[in-house]
């Protein structure tokens, strides 16, 4: 039986200003959740009442193109890459897109986002895997 193509899994990581109400991100996450689950690819969508900031792991190409879909959607803008990286692991394995509101702690990922040190790329991915695992 030949071996099947070892596909690695990157590590995405954004945040954006959200456009949306709560409804809107309902939809949204019942809809990503659908594509996510037939692309392969798992996910995290942490919301407050002005950003978005959502992780993204699965095959590389699987993960662009949901960043392509992603980019081109009115339910935000300004979105910024806060990292992206070859992985071996998920943390998301169970998950196809699940959401976390953080609604009364509006200030929470604004201070992540800017507390992170863009110069260790090595240390951004560890401060928000942590994050995303307390939030989950």
């Amino acid at each position: 039986m030949p071996l099947l193509p070892f596909k690695p899994l990157t590590f995405f990581v954004y945040r954006s200003l959200k456009l949306c109400g709560p409804n809107a991100v309902d939809d949204l996450v019942a809809r990503s959740a659908r594509n996510n689950r037939a692309a392969g690819v798992t996910g995290l969508l942490v919301h407050d009442p002005v950003h978005f900031l959502q992780f993204l792991e699965g095959p590389m190409e699987a993960v662009g193109a949901a960043v392509l879909r992603i980019a081109a959607s009115d339910l935000h803008t300004d979105m910024t890459n806060l990292a992206c990286e070859p992985t071996d692991m998920r943390l998301f394995s169970d998950w196809s897109l699940r959401a976390a509101a953080l609604d009364g702690r509006g200030s929470a990922i604004a201070d992540l986002a800017d507390s992170l040190d863009i110069s260790d790329p090595q240390g951004c991915i560890l401060r928000l895997r942590s994050y995303a695992l307390q939030v989950a």
